[in-house]
């Protein structure tokens, strides 16, 4: 039951992206090759923006709850 929520849950992720990645594109130019790659380019430089902030909320979560439960 485990293994199927866990591909089910990641099919919705990949849908997500892959829809995501068709809208990003249709809206940045998806007519132009240059237009394309700086759309991809701006798109990865968002990515990393955001993935970095999820690694630092992760931590930040990580600590406040450790010291929650040596509180508690």
């Amino acid at each position: 039951a485990l293994n199927s929520a866990v591909i089910a849950a990641t099919s919705a992720l990949i849908w997500l992206v892959y829809s995501g990645l068709r809208i990003w594109f249709g809206i940045s130019g998806g007519g132009s090759a240059i237009y394309g790659a700086l759309a991809g380019f701006l798109g990865l430089l968002l990515f990393l923006n955001l993935a970095s902030i999820a690694v630092v909320m992760g931590a930040h979560v990580a600590a406040i709850w450790r010291v929650h439960r040596e509180a508690g």
